[in-house]
């Protein structure tokens, strides 16, 4: 965390640089950043033909490219722009401006409950034993066994979660986060303009 101005401005000097990166990436030009993965098709089958809902994710190549590319901001706590230090830095900077203050520390209380907000479960019946697991948990666990790391943990406990699933879940935790790393530098820039920073 910063604790000076110097410190906070180089915090987000790094995140606006990172972010910048991140925003260039094929997912987050996409015009339906806001929706793959979590909207769903419903397929009417003809007489006699079954229907079906189908759900889309981001294509694999540019889930992975945003997923390394956001590791730093909202999954590597130690890392200097890890999105809570970049909150600290705001509030560094909001120095006397109360209303401001007030702003970037609801925006400091609220990140955990954003990062881990859920949008579905899936519950799994194995060896006689249900597991529930959110999106979220399943998008993480997915990343750490198989995109940033090879956690032979996390793959055994994603054996029962099938592939499709797992792209969809990922999908949702980029888009998200994309949309919040956009957010955040709007909040920076539109602060910095109005010399609030």
């Amino acid at each position: 965390m910063a604790r000076n101005p110097n410190g906070a401005r180089g915090i987000l000097d790094h995140f606006r640089r990172r972010g910048g990166s991140i925003l260039r990436s094929a997912a987050a030009e996409r015009q339906d950043l806001a929706t793959i993965g979590s909207t769903m098709q419903v397929v009417f089958g003809g007489p006699g033909l079954p229907s079906r809902m189908e759900r889309s994710h981001l294509p694999r190549a540019e889930l992975l490219e945003a997923a390394t590319l956001l590791r730093p901001l909202y999954f590597n706590q130690s890392d200097s722009v890890y999105v809570t230090k970049v909150a600290s830095a705001l509030s560094t900077l909001a120095g006397d401006n109360e209303g401001l203050l007030d702003y970037t520390r609801d925006l400091r209380r609220q990140l955990p409950r954003i990062l881990k907000s859920e949008r579905w479960y899936l519950m799994l019946a194995a060896g006689g034993l249900e597991q529930r697991f959110s999106n979220t948990e399943i998008a993480e666990l997915w990343f750490d066994a198989e995109v940033w790391h090879s956690d032979l943990d996390k793959q055994e406990a994603l054996r029962h979660v099938g592939e499709g699933e797992r792209l969809i879940c990922a999908t949702v935790w980029v888009s998200e986060r994309l949309l919040l790393t956009k957010a955040l530098l709007e909040i920076i820039d539109d602060l910095e303009n109005r010399a609030l920073l």
